[in-house]
């Protein structure tokens, strides 16, 4: 390798190439260096030592998706690498690469205006950080570029929950299959510490998502698109958010414990539930957090299939489920019963009186919190027939 670094020296010293402030690769950043007798003594070279040919491709799992980087591509990054890094560490840095079968990457959720006391581990391998933190220079800094008195609106972004996995790779030909369609690194734990968070909070707080991306670090010598951003449904956020705090986090990681010890088929309606739940704590009008609060209580208490009666039988059900005695039965069934006459509204008017829904939202929100923490905590699932019929009329602790 001593041989080919020297060449590589040779070839950044004629084209005085300087070191370069994104190394993730685009074609139209890389030196034209070809056409210098060095730079095709380097070309040669760096084939024969490496057993590469002109038409090999390097395809890179980009989570379900190939990257295709070929050899112009591969052979220019490694002389962009070389410009930060000297030769010898970068033609180091391009045999690990090759030599790789798998390759670390991160899974990324950017958290729309949400800041955090410090950043926390939590079971399932996710982290929460800031966005000082992101393990690729080029993103980090680019989203704390980002101008909060920008004339275009975006949302400011302080922090992340991210998921640490590797990615396939290997060296093939134009017109291969990839077979990487299944191999991913998921989103779905990220989400679960997202959902698991917010439940731990006021109802009004929620914590809502942006964009999605699963990037590597900058110095890894292929090429990665820029674009590969995956879009969520924009909500906009509470204006008036609280930081995240370590004993929120640590609250939230028991909670996901629980979260997954749950039978698949609750993990799936508690989700529906958490989701609608979070969404109701934003800064959209109260018409739709109406609307989404109705979706998230009969995503608890109506899930059995039972289309009788919903108003008066999701009132009862939560009213039993939550408390044992006979007042504060009679209290919840009717805020509940109150929270979905007012989403019922919202759904077929869309209109409410904005200065008296309030209290009553706000109210089954927090009785929506406390029921999915509950058959969360009880890790079991709900049997809502055997909880109407007096089966078990005591409340789990």
């Amino acid at each position: 390798m001593e041989e080919l670094a020297e060449i590589l020296n040779d070839l950044l010293e004629e084209n005085d190439i300087e070191k370069h402030p994104y190394l993730a690769m685009h074609p139209l950043t890389l030196p034209n260096y070809s056409k210098t007798a060095s730079g095709q003594k380097y070309e040669q070279k760096f084939k024969d030592f490496f057993k590469l040919t002109d038409d090999d491709i390097i395809y890179q799992n980009h989570g379900g998706v190939a990257n295709l980087t070929d050899m112009d591509q591969f052979i220019g990054y490694s002389v962009v690498l070389a410009g930060n890094k000297g030769p010898r560490e970068a033609l180091s840095l391009v045999k690990e690469y090759l030599d790789a079968d798998k390759v670390e990457g991160h899974q990324m959720l950017l958290l729309q205006t949400v800041d955090i006391d410090r950043e926390y581990q939590f079971g399932n391998e996710v982290k929460l950080i800031t966005t000082k933190s992101i393990p690729n220079k080029a993103i980090s800094q680019a989203l704390r570029d980002r101008n909060p008195f920008s004339l275009i609106p975006e949302p400011t972004i302080e922090s992340v929950l991210i998921l640490k996995g590797s990615l396939s790779k290997f060296i093939g030909k134009k017109g291969d299959r990839h077979g990487f369609d299944k191999e991913t690194i998921p989103l779905e734990p990220i989400f679960d510490v997202l959902f698991c968070l917010s439940l731990v909070r006021n109802p009004d707080y929620g914590i809502q998502p942006y964009y999605s991306r699963i990037f590597f670090d900058e110095e890894k010598p292929f090429w990665w698109p820029l674009h590969h951003w995956r879009t969520h449904p924009y909500v906009k956020p509470n204006p008036f958010g609280v930081p995240i705090t370590k004993s929120e986090c640590d609250e939230a990681e028991k909670l996901l414990k629980s979260y997954e010890g749950l039978p698949k088929n609750w993990k799936k309606k508690m989700r529906v539930a958490m989701d609608k739940l979070n969404n109701y704590g934003t800064g959209l009008p109260n018409v739709e957090r109406a609307i989404n609060l109705r979706i998230c209580l009969e995503a608890i208490f109506l899930n059995d299939g039972n289309k009788e009666q919903l108003r008066y039988r999701l009132a009862l059900r939560g009213a039993l489920f939550l408390e044992a005695s006979f007042e504060e039965r009679k209290r919840i069934f009717k805020i509940l019963r109150g929270a979905y006459d007012l989403s019922s509204k919202a759904v077929h008017s869309g209109d409410l009186d904005e200065h008296t829904i309030y209290s009553v939202l706000e109210e089954g929100a927090k009785l929506a919190q406390q029921a999915i923490r509950k058959v969360i905590a009880g890790g079991a699932g709900i049997d809502w027939t055997a909880i109407e019929l007096g089966q078990d009329d005591t409340p789990w602790d």
